[in-house]
């Protein structure tokens, strides 16, 4: 059996006795039964994918959610999802929502099976619907029949919902997928793909980039690809640059701005566009350096960071970006050529926004804009998508569509 381990993170908290679910899924892991019983009537509980049905190029990637809904506090879940690896790949697959304690994320390529396992401790149990995991698939091949991704809920290891030392599950839901020729593909197979697609894969640029908006093309005698969360460009031309500065991310958010877009930044509509932002940008709301400043960047007293407004971090006005925006942009894995490189400077301060996103209307977030990309800090996303990069991408599509690529 060949197996991927994509993440793992540890035992259970010192002092905190694991649930009952805890200990059934880790007899599950190790092929026994789990000790769980069948659920009551009135403890029901489902598992469904979050959309139901894909539409995908092949060569192309989607991303689905595993939800959970129960009308009881659920202590813990464990998922078995079969897929046909012939025609499909799990590109990445990353925990979400508040079952924090992580036992297992393993994928067999091989057999088509991914396990996830995860746990909620100190009495802190959801309930209603929530996200589980969230997955990316590349569809690999055209299917000649209806193609499903299942969650087994029968076989010896098989998806549990526990909730009051009982296993609640009533119904697994399918995802069924479909080869749309119209949507883009992740990469062509001419031109400069191979590339973009080895800079995507190590730079796990699914969760930076989002997905395609159009093939490889070039502008202003650049290779580029559009993405939803930005443009990814190939400078290996300028013979200037050194080799570790060949791919950026595009100055979207200034073209964007300084056009006076006025498309909503963070959410279906928003009180914040990038027309607005072009006034919070000018120089005069760059703000004085810090008494004693000599370049670079300065912590201030509550731990947000002075950023000056040039290429060489040398002692001029700029901006404080936030603390959990600094946090966030110097994490390693997800810029690992540095924020300055990566995000670039930030334009604006820290920004108020009320945004609506689907059925969520009237929600608080925090924005601050940099020259590669906008931040946003929502705090009722689950924690680990509570900042997120906007989809600059997908709005700089819809403002120049003759900018798209190929």
């Amino acid at each position: 059996m060949s197996t991927a381990l994509l993440g793992y993170r540890g035992n259970p908290l010192p002092g905190h006795p694991a649930p009952l679910f805890l200990a059934a899924v880790l007899l599950a892991l190790m092929g026994f039964p789990a000790p769980v019983v069948a659920a009551p009537p009135a403890a029901t509980a489902e598992v469904f994918f979050r959309p139901a049905s894909v539409a995908a190029a092949v060569g192309g990637l989607f991303s689905v959610e595993v939800v959970v809904a129960a009308a009881a506090e659920v202590e813990g879940a464990q998922v078995v999802i079969a897929y046909d690896p012939a025609h499909l790949e799990v590109v990445s697959a990353e925990p979400t929502g508040p079952l924090i304690h992580h036992l297992r994320t393993e994928n067999d390529a091989a057999a088509g099976r991914l396990f996830y396992a995860a746990g909620a401790l100190g009495g802190r149990f959801p309930s209603g619907s929530f996200p589980l995991l969230r997955l990316a698939f590349r569809l690999k091949a055209a299917p000649t029949v209806p193609l499903t991704v299942l969650i087994l809920p029968e076989s010896r290891q098989r998806t549990i919902v526990a909730a009051a030392a009982t296993n609640a599950l009533h119904e697994a839901r399918p995802l069924a997928v479909t080869v749309d020729p119209t949507q883009c593909r992740v990469f062509p197979v001419e031109g400069t793909a191979s590339l973009f697609e080895r800079f995507y894969t190590i730079h796990d640029s699914l969760r930076l980039l989002g997905r395609p908006l159009g093939s490889a093309g070039v502008w202003n005698g650049v290779p580029f690809q559009l993405f939803e969360k930005g443009r990814l460009e190939d400078h290996s031309a300028n013979a200037a640059l050194p080799p570790e500065r060949r791919f950026q991310y595009g100055l979207l958010v200034d073209e964007l701005m300084q056009a006076g877009v006025p498309l909503p930044i963070g959410g279906d509509a928003s009180t914040l566009t990038y027309a607005d932002l072009r006034a919070w940008a000018a120089p005069e709301e760059r703000i004085a350096a810090p008494a004693g400043f000599t370049g670079l960047t300065a912590v201030l007293p509550d731990g947000s960071v002075f950023i000056p407004f040039t290429a060489n971090l040398s002692p001029a006005p700029g901006h404080v970006v936030a603390p959990w925006f600094w946090e966030y942009i110097n994490r390693q894995d997800l810029f690992p050529d540095g924020w300055l490189h990566d995000v670039g400077l930030p334009i604006t301060e820290p920004l108020e926004a009320l945004v609506d996103k689907g059925q969520a209307k009237g929600r608080r977030i925090i924005i601050q804009a940099f020259q590669r990309t906008i931040l946003t800090d929502d705090p009722l996303n689950p924690p680990q998508w509570r900042i997120e990069r906007a989809n600059v991408g997908a709005d700089y599509a819809c403002a120049f569509p003759e900018r798209r690529g190929g």
